[in-house]
């Protein structure tokens, strides 16, 4: 008798709090869960489906990670969410269905602190030959971040370390020929790449989407690519964050364009928010970690300080 693989409980108990209410959620988060209860329903018909064994073994394995203290992972609701969707939908034939992940919220929620997770997944167990990964910012220095929080995952687990080698600039495995490196802004940085998982880190810093050109030109040959853009929310019209997710990413939520290949997760507050941002619940619209990661006294000040400065 083959065992019935049954959807990850806790993953269904976010989705059922966010839609019900007793999760505060912006809209946007909200259509997230309609968006993929929708395609649980339709999607057959378009070509793309739900593995939940694959999507429960993705979560699995994050959580079977030693974290950077050394401590097994304990997932926040977002990062299980997030994994379940990004590794479960796949479209006919076992390719992944996303090519493109979106995920922006307000800063200090923990944004990064998954992506080790992510890239050793698609290294790992996602079929893809001699995979790269590079992670891309405007700055060194933040494209390091991510990077060294690879590094520390890897160093705190044993059996990634004796897959993969790590010095200064590069963490390679001879074993699945694979690299992880990280780049600035520049696009030249990324001259003669194949990469098959690329992260734009803080994307509304960029001045413009040479990167990602550069980036997602060379995926052409790929089969199961991922570019994933990471980012505060940007609020700068002029900026191609903020182009790209008024013109692409918020059609694609909302069904206004049907692009099954991108996956959207946006945590913010709602446009009627704006003469209420006093009020806690509307704080943890865009700041999931808040009273977690993110200290509420903290943000108080944060906020007060904010108000009176203008900023």
């Amino acid at each position: 008798m083959i065992e019935e693989v049954l959807y990850d409980e806790q993953v269904l108990q976010i989705e059922q709090d966010i839609l019900s209410g007793r999760r505060v959620a912006g809209k946007h988060l909200i259509q997230a869960i309609k968006r993929h209860y929708d395609d649980l329903e339709n999607g057959e018909e378009r070509g793309i489906y739900f593995d939940i064994e694959i999507a429960n073994h993705a979560v699995q394995f994050a959580e079977s990670l030693r974290d950077y203290r050394g401590e097994f992972s304990e997932l926040f609701w977002w990062h299980r969410l997030e994994l379940y969707y990004t590794f479960g939908w796949r479209r006919t034939g076992g390719a992944r269905r996303f090519r493109t992940k979106y995920i922006s919220m307000a800063r200090k929620n923990q944004k990064t602190i998954t992506r080790p997770a992510n890239i050793f997944y698609h290294i790992l167990f996602e079929d893809e030959y001699a995979p790269e990964v590079y992670i891309s910012a405007t700055k060194e220095d933040q494209a390091k971040i991510c990077f060294g929080d690879v590094k520390t995952i890897l160093g705190n687990n044993p059996e990634l370390s004796s897959i993969f080698t790590a010095n200064a600039e590069n963490i390679f495995s001879h074993e699945f020929k694979a690299k992880i490196k990280f780049l600035t802004s520049n696009p030249k940085t990324a001259d003669g790449t194949r990469p098959s998982y690329a992260i734009i880190d803080e994307y509304h810093e960029f001045d413009d989407d040479g990167m990602i050109d550069k980036l997602t030109t060379g995926m052409i040959n790929r089969n199961d690519q991922l570019l994933e853009i990471i980012t505060t929310r940007g609020v700068d019209r002029y900026k191609p964050c903020y182009q790209r997710e008024q013109k692409v990413f918020l059609p694609v939520l909302y069904g206004e364009q049907t692009q099954d290949s991108i996956f959207v997760l946006i945590f913010a507050p709602d446009p009627e928010d704006e003469e209420d941002i006093d009020n806690p619940t509307v704080w943890l619209k865009a700041n999931p970690n808040l009273g977690h990661t993110i200290k509420l006294e903290t943000f108080k000040e944060m906020l007060e300080k904010a108000i009176v400065t203008g900023k």
